[in-house]
């Protein structure tokens, strides 16, 4: 995580072309992870979502695999944050607005 944290912030530092990564990790916070305190801390720290557990789902690898949707899905046992890093042209180009958190909730969730 340190080695992706340093390398992001001198390619969003290093540039005015639009750029933006976002992080997906599990929440772990006790005690809080160090890469989750980098993120936390990014000058270029735009947003930021909580998905609890159990309100939203993640994929197996192995979908192609399985026939039946459902059993392709699985609800988290632990909180997912996503962070969203941008200078301030990727903030120009890709605002990250209340409709898109939802609709990032959304694509996480059983019913999507």
């Amino acid at each position: 995580m340190s080695c992706f944290f340093f390398t992001s912030q001198g390619l969003l530092e290093a540039t005015s072309r639009p750029l933006s990564f976002n992080i997906v990790i599990p929440e772990w916070r006790h005690p809080p992870t160090r890469g989750a305190v980098m993120l936390d801390e990014s000058k270029f720290l735009q947003s930021h979502a909580l998905l609890p557990a159990r309100d939203h789902v993640y994929r197996t690898g192995k979908q192609h695999l399985i026939t039946c949707t459902r059993q392709a899905s699985f609800a988290a046992s632990f909180g997912t944050e996503v962070y969203f890093l941008q200078n301030e042209a990727g903030k120009q180009k890709w605002p990250i607005t209340p409709a898109k958190l939802n609709a990032l909730r959304k694509a996480f969730s059983w019913s999507h």
